[in-house]
């Protein structure tokens, strides 16, 4: 018996930019992912899936974009791979171009209620994108408050995250 086969952890997928080294060795790791819940279809004809692998209780969101979402499909990589390194945010894991689908770190549930401080978390959080990352958002609810919806909140052990960097999201000013 090798020690590779009796490892409980993980299959170490080699990334790059975000991608494996391959289509072939994507399918290999995530073939042991079993679909747990449907988010259902959502604005701009998105499917959302959770996925989570029984042994290692690893989970990954995947995002399949509808036929008329390239325009999304692409801005959501894009804003995805130059947030690249962002603590807060999903890591993006795999893009299948051919179907229009990424696959994501999972960053947990929507909260039901914001506390102050919470509110407060996820501007700051949001004022870093700016000004360190150059990316902001065109349009946010309320408006009055310069905050984004719920939906675009999750909290994964007690941290606030941002997902859902489509075309609302735009980068604002060109970074060095």
């Amino acid at each position: 018996m090798t020690s590779s086969s009796s490892s409980p952890g993980p299959r170490k997928v080699k990334v790059i930019d975000g991608k494996p080294a391959s289509a072939e060795e994507w399918k290999v790791f995530f073939k042991d992912y079993i679909k747990t819940r449907d988010f259902g279809k959502h604005n701009h004809s998105v499917s959302v899936c959770l996925y989570q692998n029984p042994n290692t209780k690893h989970k990954l969101v995947q995002k399949t974009f509808g036929p008329k979402q390239e325009k999304h499909f692409n801005r959501e990589i894009s804003n995805l791979k130059h947030l690249k390194g962002c603590l807060f945010i999903p890591k993006l894991h795999h893009i299948d171009t051919s179907t229009k689908t990424l696959y994501l770190s999972y960053c947990g549930r929507r909260p039901r209620h914001l506390t102050d401080e919470q509110k407060a978390d996820i501007r700051d959080k949001l004022k870093l994108l700016k000004e360190q990352y150059g990316l902001s958002r065109n349009f946010f609810y309320p408006t009055h408050l310069g905050f984004p919806k719920r939906d675009n909140i999750t909290m994964d052990h007690g941290e606030m995250k941002l997902i859902d960097f489509g075309p609302p999201w735009k980068i604002a000013t060109k970074m060095k």
